[in-house]
This record gives C-alpha cells, structure tokens and sequence, in this order.
C-alpha cells in the first residue's frame, strides 16, 4: 500500500509555480494529486477489505464468492420508499424493503467503476498546466538570463558585483526590447485560467450524471443533517446495505430468484470522498473566480495592477523600494504587468527591486551612467 502513494511523493516536492497563480497551483498540483490520493485509496484492499459480502439466506448451496463476484458486476437495487420508514420496526436497514410500485427500485453498479473515474478526473486538472508549460517559453529564458545573479553572494569581489550589475541589465534589456509585446503572452494565460474553470464544472456535472444527480446537491442536503446518528449511513446513493437479485436453477428445475442482502464496506469510503470533494470542489470554484476578477480588473483598470503590492507591503511591511516598479507597471499594458508580476513572484524582493531600476532607466531612455550613487 505504501509503495503505491510513494508514486505520488515526486508530485508533492516543491517546485517553482513560474507564471502560474496560486488558485492555478490548486487545480493542476493539490486537486491532482487529491484525486489521485483518493484513486490509490479505493483500490487498496488493505484499506477497504471486501468491496462486497453477500447473504443468500437459507440458500445454502450458492457459493458466498459467486454471489459476491455476480452481485458486483451486476448491480445491486434499494427501495427509496424504504429511507422514510423507521429502521429496526419498519425495515431492517434504510434503503432494503418491499414495494409494488417499480419505479422506487433504483439499481447501481457504478460503484467498481469509481477508481477509474478518479483517476481520469486527476488527468483532466493537469491538461490545462500541460498546455501553459508548453507555451511559457518566455520567463524559461528569461530565468537563464538571470542566472548568474541569483548564485552571487555579496561577499565577493567588486569584480564579481559588476558582473552581477552586468547581469541585471541585461535581463533588463530583454524585458525592454519585448516591451509592449506581451499581450498575447498575458491572454494565453487567462485563457488557461478560464480552461481551468470550465474543466471543473463540466467534470462536477459529469460526476452528478454519474451518481445518479445525486452530486451537485449532496453538501447543500446532507452536510447540515452529517450527525453521529446519520454516520452510519447518511447518503443514499452510497449504501452501506443493498439487495441483490440472483437467479437460479431450483430442484424442481424452474428458475428461483434469490433476493440477497448485500454490504457494501466500500460504500463507507466512497461516501466521505465525495462529501469532500464537493466541499473542495465549490471553495475551488470560488477562489477561481476570485482569480479570475483579479485579472479582469489588472486588463481594464491600469491603478488596480499596484494594488495586491500595496496591501502586501501594509501587511509584511517590507522595508524593500517598489517605487520603480509602481512606475514600470503604469508604462506597460496589461502583458507587462503580468510577465513583471510573474517575475517578482519567483526574484528575491531585493534583486527584483534592482532590476525594476534599471528597466525603469531603459523605459525611461536614461542611461545607466546617470542613476544616482
């Protein structure tokens, strides 16, 4: 069991986000490697022991594991009339009884395709990181043109400090020279975001055609009602006690029908997945759209882009100068700003606080010979 989450261990080191914004991060790493968490935990045994055990009742000539095997790849039913009736003088479990009317018999089998459902849903959150991470070519070189300057210390030689300057502007002349060009850049990434987004709502009604139409509802029904009392078995479509129909040859050579009583130890997982999911699910949902506002607002309002900096300096109170880059972001549109934002996101606040100065000289078509001691 532990070897198969060992898989996921090189999926939780750290990385570097590059361009890509936090709520980002969460779709294509947390939610990713969350599915795929659950996946691993349903198709472990040790975990949920058998998916399936069956009752034949006085039939005892059926074998126990062909009745498990067949009642598990066939499907097993309950009655929906049944959960309204009192357990334990009523009925004997919710969901098992008896009714003449067909249509409160609900059949399901989807609970042995529920690992593989996971783990295509894993697969779908990555696709929109693929398609960025093959587009984001531009901070790739530009992070190579800055190498040098981020492994020098500031104990070395003054010849090394003026490779270091060298360094600084020439990552400035690359961000100069594609000034005013990174719209397009900025745009693919929104658009990503926006995959992002659509991806999860299509896969949350996917789920609910899924389970039934059950999905969407569950955390605004159940989650109010989830007490000690409900916990043994609080929803519906994940049953902990099933029947199951079992057809046969009898003695007499006509066709029996055995109706079987069926557990289903599987179901006390599925249960707790899916009520999380759905929690993160509508909080992921959420944080998207806040996301997604924040650069809607950095596109049409240009004094908005200083903003989030502004409340991270009154909150940290960092000591570091931003003024060069208050005035860099007012000269550029909205794909410069974003490719600044990227880069500060991954620079040490100081190091980026020396080359918002001198983009700003070279915005500014003022040497560097100029700039004050």
């Amino acid at each position: 069991m532990l070897q198969s989450f060992s898989i996921l261990k090189g999926s939780v080191a750290s990385r570097p986000r590059s361009t890509e914004s936090f709520v980002f991060f969460l779709h294509y790493r947390v939610t990713f490697l969350l599915l795929m968490f659950a996946c691993l935990l349903v198709s472990s045994k040790q975990f949920v022991g058998d998916r399936i055990r069956c009752l034949a009742g006085p039939y005892g000539d059926i074998s126990t594991a062909l009745l498990d095997a067949y009642c598990w790849a066939a499907s097993t039913y309950s009655v929906s009339s049944a959960y309204f009736k009192e357990v334990g003088i009523e009925v004997p479990h919710p969901g098992i009884g008896e009714s003449e009317n067909t249509s409160e018999y609900t059949y399901r089998n989807y609970y042995q395709y529920i690992h593989l459902v996971l783990f295509f849903q894993a697969l779908l959150f990555y696709f929109p990181h693929m398609i960025w991470k093959n587009a984001d070519n531009y901070m790739n070189n530009f992070y190579s043109s800055i190498e040098a300057s981020k492994t020098t210390t500031s104990s070395q030689d003054t010849k090394a400090e003026k490779e270091t300057e060298s360094q600084f502007d020439l990552a400035a002349t690359y961000i100069e020279d594609r000034w005013g060009t990174h719209l397009l850049y900025g745009l693919q990434y929104i658009l990503c975001e926006v995959l992002s987004i659509i991806n999860l709502i299509v896969q949350s009604y996917l789920v609910d055609v899924f389970l039934g139409g059950e999905f969407l509802g569950l955390g605004y029904f159940y989650i109010p009602y989830y007490n000690a009392k409900r916990f043994q078995d609080p929803i519906s479509m994940f049953p902990l006690v099933t029947n199951c129909y079992f057809k046969k040859y009898g003695a007499s050579g006509f066709v029996d029908t055995i109706d079987a009583l069926c557990v289903l130890p599987i179901n006390a997982l599925n249960v707790k997945i899916y009520l999380f999911i759905w929690v993160w699910f509508a909080v992921l949902l959420g944080l998207s759209f806040a996301s997604l506002l924040h650069f809607c607002l950095a596109w049409f309002f240009p004094k908005y882009r200083n903003l989030p900096l502004i409340l991270k300096s009154l909150v940290f109170r960092n000591r570091v100068d931003h003024g060069y880059y208050k005035r860099v972001v007012m000269r550029g549109d909205f794909g410069d700003w974003f490719v600044l934002s990227s880069i500060k996101n991954n620079m040490d606040s100081l190091e980026f606080s020396h080359l918002m100065e001198n983009l700003w000289y070279k915005l500014s078509n003022v040497g560097t010979e100029t700039k004050e001691p």
